[in-house]
């Protein structure tokens, strides 16, 4: 008895560890599931892929019973394992069940497979390492952890342009497809621009190009959201809105209209209406109104002025301004884009030089045209010239007039005051602001007009007589001529002998003996400019100072006889001298007669 009664304990001990470790019966490997029946399962090798199985965002489970299994059977039970390696025993299902639940207590991958337990209440296999599960699930109650990195709010961006929304997932299991990405206007809904995309971590963002005045400028805020195949979804948008600014800057040239300095400071005014502010300012000019265009330079600080450094010209300016994101006004069109401003650049005076009056006498109360030559690098008004005289070699001036045409002659009525110290001084200045000033030579300016008389002689023994003349009324202007007239009919006719061509008296008059009425005349240089001159005799008349010449260069001829042979007479002895009558040959005999010494 009491070795029956040892035997008994051993073989329940036996029984019950067999039952606990179901070392009798083989578990199915990873590879075919086998169908559960009263024979042993038949052994397999495991797949070569691993099974990704399914996912629930949810911990409690439902499986169904794989159909089959709890055939002829008891029921099933439940193993599952979280780390691939180590089973644990769940509940048991009677043949009777179709589904079964398992709760997942914390997130993982899990691994299900149902082990069929005969009637004896003997599982078929226990569950190890290798063996294949019915079920794998990967329990997931966290959604993604997705933060919005760019735009995350207060940056610009222009419309129409394409800029990088940005962003990070923290999620191990995010679909391949679980990104979506949705823009809002500030008080609007939330649009989705694309969705199942991969997590790449960013996407170009095309912005679209809206109109509208200042409705060009929007706010919007960025949503990027991530699903994991649990379908789990997470989120995150924007901290704070940023700006989409559709409006381009404006510039405008607002001076200045002339410089004479160079460089020249080009004034500007520049708004933003987009608000995103203004990164920098270009310049452009043109010579031909706007023909043709060339790019100057940039501003960079965007703060007015911009310098320009150029020739000496006419130029029209225009501006364009960028903002911060990029917006900008067309750049300007050679025949179609008109200048802002117009601006006439001169660093140099304009050059004048006098041509008249020269240094030399001008008659009073007639006009003299006063002409100079006067340049310009770029151009002057149409009446830049004020003119000055000074009848004192330059100590005081008085204004003549101001306001003249840059293009001479100007006609000048002198004063009637002589004087040899007259000089004339302009002043000209150009568009930009330039002045020049130019002085005459000194000059005269004569009242009277000289006049010449005839003072003798009144005989000449000589066929080439010497005419003696004075000058009277001379004032500072040279003579010009003296010429010198004559008549052998008592003045009926007059003939122009010649000029005197020292100008100084006495000039030579050759005529056949004879009596002639002589007259002289003279010009001054002033008076032959003036057209103003002591005038010629005319025929038929006697002018006063007309002068009387008689010119006898025969001397007389005759013969004297004597009474007498004799040729030697007492003292005091009268004797009668005789010439021969007839032989007394003078053209102009003397009133007086003979004469005898």
């Amino acid at each position: 008895m009491r070795r029956a009664w040892i035997f008994g304990i051993i073989s329940l001990f036996v029984l019950v560890s067999c039952r606990m470790t179901n070392e009798p019966t083989e578990a199915p490997t990873r590879g075919t599931l086998p169908l559960p029946t009263q024979e042993v399962p038949e052994k397999v090798m495991p797949p070569e892929e691993k099974n990704p199985g399914t996912f629930s965002k949810n911990r409690l489970l439902e499986f169904d019973i794989p159909s089959g299994r709890a055939l002829g059977q008891k029921g099933v039970e439940l193993w599952y394992n979280s780390d691939g390696e180590v089973w644990s025993r769940g509940e048991f299902f009677d043949a009777g069940q179709h589904k079964a639940v398992l709760f997942a207590q914390r997130d993982g991958r899990y691994e299900v497979v149902f082990v069929p337990i005969d009637p004896k209440g003997t599982p078929g296999y226990i569950p190890a390492r290798d063996t294949r599960p019915d079920y794998i699930v990967t329990v997931d109650t966290r959604p993604p952890q997705i933060e919005v990195r760019c735009p995350n709010g207060g940056e610009s961006f222009q419309a129409g342009k394409t800029t990088l929304i940005e962003w990070h997932a923290v999620d191990s299991d995010v679909r391949s497809d679980g990104i979506r990405v949705e823009v809002k206007k500030h008080d609007g809904q939330w649009v989705t621009i694309h969705k199942n995309l991969p997590n790449t971590g960013s996407l170009p963002w095309d912005i679209p190009r809206f109109e509208g005045g200042r409705e060009a400028v929007r706010q919007y805020k960025v949503r990027v959201s991530a699903t994991d195949h649990a379908g789990n979804t997470g989120s995150d948008e924007s901290d704070k809105s940023f700006s989409v600014d559709g409006l381009s800057p404006d510039a405008h040239v607002v001076g200045p209209s002339v410089s004479n300095t160079s460089p020249v400071e080009v004034s500007y005014v520049v708004e933003d209406f987009g608000g995103t502010g203004v990164r920098t300012v270009h310049l452009w000019f043109t010579r031909d109104g706007g023909d043709s265009w060339d790019y100057y330079g940039s501003d960079d600080d965007a703060t007015s002025p911009i310098l320009f450094q150029g020739l000496d010209g006419d130029y029209g300016f225009y501006t364009t301004a960028v903002d911060h994101v990029g917006n900008k006004a067309p750049d300007p069109q050679g025949g179609k884009t008109k200048p802002q401003h117009r601006t006439i650049v001169d660093t140099s005076s304009p050059r004048m030089k006098f041509i008249a009056p020269k240094k030399q006498a001008y008659l009073a109360g007639r006009a003299i045209e006063v002409r100079w030559a006067l340049r310009d690098n770029v151009g002057l008004s149409e009446n830049p010239v004020r003119l000055d005289v000074s009848a004192d070699g330059g100590k005081n001036w008085k204004l003549i007039r101001e306001k003249i045409s840059k293009d001479s002659p100007f006609l000048w009525s002198p004063p009637k005051t002589a004087g040899d110290q007259y000089m004339l001084r302009a002043t000209v200045h150009d568009l930009v602001g330039n002045e020049t000033v130019s002085k005459t030579e000194l000059f005269s300016i004569d009242t009277a007009l000289p006049e010449a008389r005839i003072t003798g002689p009144a005989q000449s023994l000589q066929s080439v007589s010497k005419i003696e003349y004075e000058i009277i009324n001379q004032g500072f202007s040279p003579l010009g001529k003296v010429v010198l007239w004559y008549s052998s009919d008592n003045g009926s006719h007059w003939h122009r002998w010649g000029e005197d061509p020292d100008l100084m008296s006495p000039m030579t008059f050759a005529k056949d003996d004879g009596t002639y009425l002589l007259y002289i005349t003279c010009e001054s240089l002033a008076g032959a400019r003036a057209e103003r001159m002591q005038k010629p005799p005319v025929n038929g008349s006697r002018p006063d100072f007309t002068f009387d010449i008689e010119i006898d260069s025969i001397p007389p001829v005759m013969e004297i006889r004597a009474l007498s042979d004799r040729t030697v007479f007492a003292a005091g002895e009268e004797f009668i001298i005789r010439w021969t009558e007839g032989t007394l040959k003078e053209i102009h005999p003397s009133s007086e007669g003979v004469s005898l010494f």
